[in-house]
C-alpha cells in the first residue's frame, strides 16, 4: 500500500482510499454463503434445461417468443444490476475514508516525531559545536597567556641586565658620566613604564577575551532556546491548519459517500425485486413450456420428452 503524508496529493489520498475499498469489497466477496452458491447454480441448471427444450424446435412460435422475450428480459435485469453493482464498487465507502484518515494522521504524527528527532540532533549539533569552539578558544587563551608571560620575563630579565650593566658602569665612570647615565636611565625608566602599560593593556585584553568565551554557554542556550520556540510554534501552527483541513474534508466526502451509498443500496434494492418477478415469470414459462411439449409429444407419437424436473427429484 502506497505511504500517504501531509505533502501527498488529493489523487493520491483517493488512490489510497478506493485500494482499502477493493480490500474491503473481497472480505464481503469472501463471506458469500453456500445456500447462494447453490440457489445460483439451480437456476444456471433450469436456464439450460429450458434452452435445450427451445432448440428441439417442436414448441410454437408464440411460445418461443415469450421465452425469449423473459430471456433477453432477464439479461437485461443483470446487466442493470451488475451497472449498480459497479457504481456502488466506485464509491468510497465511510469505512475506507475512515481508515485513510486514520493512517494520515498516524503519517502526522511520524512526521512530527521526525522532526523532534531532527531538532534533537541539531541541538547535540550545536552543543558540540560549542564545546570544540570553547575548548579552542580556551587553547588559544593559555597560548597567549603563555607566550605574554614568557616575553614579560624575558623583557624583565633584559631590564635587570641593563640595569646591572649601566650600574656597573656609572660606578666605574660616575663622576664624568653622570648626567648622562641619568639621563640613559630615566630614558629606561620610561622605556619599561611603557612596556608595563602595554603589557597591562594586553592583560586587559585577556580578562575581555575570557570574559566572552565564558558568555558563550548563555548566548548559545539563548540561541538555542528561541530556535527551538520559533520551530515549535511554526510546526504547531502548520500541523493545526493541515489537520483542519484534513478533517474537514475527510467529513465532507463522508457525508457524500453516505448520500451515494444509500442511493445505490435502494437501487440495488429494486434490481433484485425486478429479478425475482422476471425468474417467477421464467419458471412459469418453463414450466408451460414442459407441459406443452409432453402433450405435442404425446399427440404425434415422436419424440420421447424427458422431465428434467423428476430427474431432478
Amino acid at each position: 500500500m502506497k505511504e500517504v503524508t501531509l505533502r501527498s496529493t488529493k489523487q493520491q489520498i483517493m488512490d489510497v482510499v478506493i485500494e482499502l475499498q477493493e480490500e474491503l469489497k473481497k472480505e464481503r466477496e469472501a463471506k458469500l454463503t453456500v445456500k447462494d452458491i447453490s440457489e445460483k447454480m439451480i437456476k444456471e441448471e433450469k436456464l439450460r434445461n429450458a434452452q435445450k427444450i427451445l432448440d428441439i424446435d417442436i414448441l410454437k412460435p408464440e411460445i418461443k417468443e415469450q421465452f425469449n422475450d423473459l430471456k433477453f428480459a432477464m439479461e437485461e435485469a443483470k446487466n442493470k444490476l451488475a451497472s449498480i453493482q459497479g457504481v456502488t464498487e466506485v464509491l468510497i465507502d465511510s469505512e475506507a475514508i475512515i481508515m485513510a484518515k486514520n493512517k494520515i494522521l498516524q503519517n502526522l504524527e511520524l512526521d512530527e516525531l521526525i522532526l523532534r528527532e531532527r531538532i534533537e540532533k541539531n541541538t547535540a549539533k550545536l552543543n558540540q559545536e560549542y564545546e570544540d569552539k570553547q575548548a579552542r578558544l580556551e587553547a588559544e587563551y593559555i597560548s597567549k597567556k603563555n607566550k605574554l608571560e614568557t616575553d614579560l620575563r624575558h623583557e624583565m630579565e633584559n631590564y635587570n641586565y641593563d640595569i646591572s650593566r649601566s650600574r656597573k658602569l656609572d660606578n666605574d665612570q660616575w663622576l664624568e658620566q653622570k648626567d648622562a647615565r641619568e639621563k640613559a636611565l630615566a630614558q629606561k625608566e620610561d622605556l619599561i613604564l611603557e612596556r608595563e602599560n602595554k603589557i597591562q593593556e594586553r592583560e586587559e585584553e585577556i580578562v575581555q577575551l575570557k570574559l566572552k568565551v565564558d558568555s558563550i554557554p548563555e548566548l548559545v542556550a539563548n540561541s538555542k532556546q528561541e530556535g527551538y520556540k520559533e520551530a515549535s510554534k511554526k510546526f504547531d501552527k502548520e500541523k493545526a491548519a493541515e489537520i483542519s483541513v484534513i478533517k474537514s474534508n475527510a467529513d465532507w466526502e463522508i457525508k457524500v459517500a453516505f448520500l451515494e451509498r444509500q442511493q445505490a443500496v435502494e437501487d440495488l434494492v429494486k434490481a433484485h425485486a425486478e429479478i425475482e418477478k422476471l425468474q417467477a415469470k421464467l419458471d412459469a414459462a418453463f414450466h408451460s413450456m414442459n407441459t406443452l411439449a409432453t402433450i405435442t409429444v404425446q399427440s404425434t407419437g415422436g419424440l420421447k420428452i424427458i422431465d428434467t424436473s423428476s430427474k431432478d427429484k
